[in-house]
Parts: structure tokens; C-alpha cells; sequence
């Protein structure tokens, strides 16, 4: 797209929504009368320390910033004060600060690809960390495609997310080099391919429910397995192997973030607690998913609701749109893009101030607002593993059956209610070392936990 075919689309835009805003204005002060007690309350005393949330910032790196300098905003106020431009002049300078923001933000706004769903991103730091949906990157601690405006691609490990409030964080760890037509199509069966295996994975999970109380039955039917002493067969193999000495094994390691990774252009956090009931806003992301040609989409509307967990707009959104960036008038990030509404035009986003509130958390790959479970079953009330479950985390984590769990993290497991209360305090995907004992050896494993499902099993 051109330069002048954007300030035309700008110009388009802006006059369809001039004359809607006209006769829709009253209808925001109505509203903002009579949902006061739902609105987010402007008294809470929040400062944004962009050093202490986002750790330091090199000045170098400020430069990469595309944060609009307010002398650029003067004589623009009314965008933020929930009024309609009300003179050609005022309407021809929101046509172009609206033409110079979509300059600004589009280095910044990228497709993500994780498993098998893709959708949109903003960079919010110069060393490639991004916010987007939990709904788009789905799971913690796996790979993700990054692709920028201008073509290039990028790793990310996604981080940690919150399924309730739809919040995700990425970080990018590897510049992808640039690849022929041909090695693109190559990577992207590939990515196919291992999408695919890992829905089957999940699919998996979810049969362990049943498939254990199939084995249950079974074993109650038949005849009982022959079990020997667990204290002599411990005893007995220590005396053929005590002289070996099993060692933790390597951690292999992930996600290493390349030493000559480059520092990203990106967009700052602003603070969604100052948003007013009409003010307008850009919705920018990849609708319909990513293309090439056509690049991001802006669109311009106005804010209709502000509760402290949603922002609600009438900027139009569709599929691919999720995880972009709600933007301000000063080209801050206010809201990620959740929910799309029955209406077009009815759409939520998650405000930028709840990403921050959770900072610290999200920055671990697990998911926040879910139970853990361990896709195994106890002997009894005992601390030895009876069956797991085929395919499952547990299981490509080592833990077979016949093990005794001595450990988990630094507590201390003799029996299977202190292995529930141990599971109790740690989060999905969590990653935990587990000591056993293994024919007579203990062995160091470190286990990725599960999801417990909403409705029943796992995830």
C-alpha cells in the first residue's frame, strides 16, 4: 500500500466515522452517566515505571521507541476527551496523525504462528518481548513463528498466559535467516506436521480419564498383578547397584537467546486506567490472518466500555485480529485485542494495565489461573506409581511405573497425600524435578506438569 492510498483509506475513514460520531456522541455522556459504578475507577494511584516493570532501557534503544512526542498532539486533545472533530481543519489533522501512527506502529505489529493457530502481536521492549492472547499461543513454553511488516522472521518461546483474563506473553530468542520459496514451503509442512502431532499429544491427554478407568476395571476383573516387597526389592537391588551412581541428566537447553539478536522497534505500555468513555482509539493487526502484501490493517473507533478486566470498543475486528494491540492517540498499547462481539462492531480487549499487574508472573512459561494435574496414578495411598498414562507429559517426562517418588522440588513425598498437596502449589507446565526410586537407584527427572481441564480430564 502507498503512502497516498493509506492517506486516502485515512481520509475515508475518518469522515464515515466524523459523521457517525455526530449523531452518536450524546449516547457515550448518557453512558458514561449511567454505568459510572461499572466503569473502571480513575482514583487508583497507578504510576507506570517502564524502568522497574520492564527492567533498564538503554537510551540507544529509546530510539527504537514509537511513542508519539506530545507536541505533535497539540491541537488534538479532543481525540482523548470523547468528541468529534467539529471543523474541516480538525478533521484533516486526525486524517493525518492517524496516517503518521500507522508509519509509526507497523514495525512493531506481527503475525504470530504457534501450533496450529496463528494471530497478531506488538513488540513491547527492544529485546523482542511480545504481548499478545492466550488464546493464540495456547500453551506455555513452546515454539512460536514470529513474522514482521517487512518480511523477516523470528523464534519466540511463548511464556506464560492466563486463560480467564486472555493475557500471553512471547519472548523472541532467534532471528529464522532468509530462506528461498521453496525451503519456506519445506519449514511450513514441517510446521504442519509437528502442529499436528502435537494436537494428537493433547488429544491423548484428554482420553486419560477413560482410558484409566478402563484399566481399572480391568485390573479388578482379572487376576491381581503379584507384587513384591517394595522394601526387600529395593534392598536387593541396592546390593547389585550401589556402586552406580545415577546422575541428573543434562538439562537440554532451550530457547537460547542468540548473541547477536538485534534490538526490535516496538511500542510502549500506557495506562489503560486513563481511558475515557468515547475517546478515540486504533485497532491494528493481521485480520484474516497474515499477508504479505497487504501488510497490518488500522482501524479507527471510539472506546464504548471500561471495566478494570475489559475494554470495549467499536473497532472492527475479525479472526486473525486476535492478540494486535488497542492503541492510543500517543501510540501506546492500552489493550490487546480478546473477543470478538455478536456485533462487528462489538468488540473486548484486555487492558494493557492487567499485563502489567501480572508482569512478574507472566514471564514464567506456565499457565496462571489453572490446576496442575500429573497424569498418573498411586498404589493406594502409597508414593509408588501404578500406571501413566501413555503419551502424556508424565510420560515423555520418564516417570514410569513401579517408581517411588521421594521428592518433588524440595519437599520430601512419603505417601500419596503428600504428593497431591506437593502438585496443589505448582501451575501447568510447570517444570520440576522429581527424584525416584528405580530398581533399587534414585534417579533425577525433571517433569513438565499438566492442565487440569475445566470440565473434566486433562489438557
Amino acid at each position: 500500500m502507498t503512502h497516498r492510498t493509506r492517506l486516502q483509506a485515512a481520509f475515508l475513514c475518518c469522515s464515515a466515522l466524523l459523521f457517525f460520531a455526530t449523531f452518536s456522541l450524546p449516547s457515550f455522556a448518557q453512558q458514561e452517566s449511567e454505568n459510572a459504578e461499572a466503569s473502571v475507577s480513575l482514583d487508583k494511584q497507578f504510576t507506570l515505571d517502564e524502568d522497574s516493570i520492564l527492567g533498564e532501557i538503554d537510551d540507544d534503544d529509546k530510539t527504537l521507541s514509537r511513542l508519539v512526542d506530545q507536541s505533535e498532539l497539540t491541537g488534538l486533545e479532543f481525540l482523548n476527551e470523547g468528541v468529534a472533530p467539529d471543523s474541516i481543519e480538525q478533521l484533516k489533522a486526525m486524517q493525518a496523525h492517524v496516517a503518521s501512527l500507522y508509519e509509526r506502529v507497523e514495525p512493531a505489529v506481527v503475525n504470530i504462528r504457534s501450533g496450529m493457530g496463528q494471530g497478531s502481536g506488538v513488540v513491547i521492549t527492544s529485546d523482542g518481548y511480545i504481548l499478545t492472547a492466550a488464546h493464540v499461543i495456547s500453551i506455555p513454553n513452546r515454539n512460536a513463528v514470529i513474522t514482521f511488516p517487512d518480511g523477516s522472521m523470528a523464534k519466540a518461546q511463548t511464556l506464560g498466559l492466563d486463560r480467564g483474563l486472555d493475557a500471553g506473553l512471547l519472548r523472541i530468542y532467534e532471528m529464522i535467516p532468509a530462506k528461498s520459496d521453496s525451503e519456506v514451503a519445506s519449514d511450513e509442512e514441517e510446521s504442519e506436521e509437528e502442529a499436528e502431532e502435537e494436537a494428537e499429544e493433547e488429544e491423548a491427554d484428554e482420553e486419560e480419564t477413560d482410558e484409566d478407568e478402563t484399566e481399572e476395571e480391568e485390573t479388578e476383573e482379572g487376576e491381581t498383578e503379584e507384587e513384591p516387597d517394595e522394601e526387600d526389592s529395593d534392598d536387593e537391588e541396592s546390593e547389585t547397584d550401589s556402586d552406580e551412581e545415577e546422575k541428573p541428566p543434562a538439562k537440554r537447553e532451550r530457547f537460547k537467546i542468540q548473541d547477536d539478536l538485534p534490538s526490535f522497534s516496538y511500542l510502549e505500555i500506557g495506562d489503560s486506567d486513563q481511558l475515557k468513555l468515547g475517546q478515540w482509539i486504533i485497532a491494528v493487526g493481521h485480520p484474516g490472518g497474515l499477508d504479505k502484501d497487504r501488510g497490518i490493517v488500522l482501524r479507527v473507533g471510539r472506546v464504548n466500555q471500561i471495566t478494570k478486566d475489559v475494554v470495549r470498543t467499536d473497532c472492527s475486528l475479525v479472526g486473525g485480529d486476535s492478540g494486535g494491540p488497542l492503541i492510543a492517540m500517543d501510540g501506546s498499547v492500552v489493550g490487546i485485542h480478546s473477543k470478538i462481539g455478536r456485533l462487528l462492531r462489538e468488540n473486548f480487549h484486555v487492558p494493557s494495565n492487567e499485563f502489567l499487574n501480572n508482569w512478574t508472573a507472566l514471564l514464567e512459561p506456565v499457565v496462571l489461573d489453572r490446576q496442575a494435574e500429573l497424569s498418573i496414578k498411586l498404589r493406594g495411598e502409597s508414593n509408588v506409581i501404578d500406571s501413566v498414562t501413555r503419551r502424556s507429559l508424565a510420560d515423555r517426562s520418564g516417570l514410569k511405573v513401579s517408581d517411588r517418588i521421594i521428592r518433588i522440588g524440595e519437599k520430601e513425598i512419603y505417601d500419596k497425600l503428600q504428593f497431591d498437596d506437593a502438585i496443589s502449589n505448582l501451575k501447568p507446565y510447570q517444570e520440576v524435578e522429581f527424584e525416584v526410586r528405580r530398581k533399587g537407584k534414585n534417579k533425577i527427572l525433571n517433569v513438565v506438569l499438566g492442565e487440569k481441564s475445566l470440565l473434566r480430564g486433562i489438557r
